[in-house]
């Protein structure tokens, strides 16, 4: 498990871990090069995740988490995981989706069961 705690103005590339906690932490770049099952984002914000094609099937808790972006690989070529100034900035960079994490979501009573979906206006 890896923990970054009160961090600022962070770069962090970590290979494979099953557990990142990221809490009271502003402007992180985290690269992951290989497997990540969990990522937790607690009262923190200014967040960028790079994900290369190993580390798609991540799951991503938040709470109190604002401005998370996550950046997937947007073809088969797996240059993403260098892309951003976290190692060095290139051309490969617009190989990259961008996916913000909804900030605000919507919750209504469906037949019951309450159904919470984002929320856009």
């Amino acid at each position: 498990e890896t923990v970054l705690d009160h961090c600022s103005q962070t770069n962090v590339v970590f290979d494979s871990v099953t557990t990142v906690e990221v809490s009271n932490s502003k402007s992180i770049e985290m690269n992951c090069t290989q497997k990540v099952s969990l990522i937790k984002i607690e009262n923190s914000s200014g967040l960028k995740l790079l994900l290369t094609k190993d580390c798609l099937d991540i799951e991503i808790i938040t709470f109190k988490a604002f401005n998370i972006n996550v950046c997937v690989p947007s073809n088969e070529d797996n240059t993403v995981s260098f892309c951003f100034k976290v190692l060095l900035f290139s051309a490969h960079s617009l190989c990259v989706k961008k996916l913000d994490i909804p900030q605000r979501f919507s919750t209504k009573l469906v037949d019951g069961k309450l159904v919470t979906q984002p929320w856009s206006e």
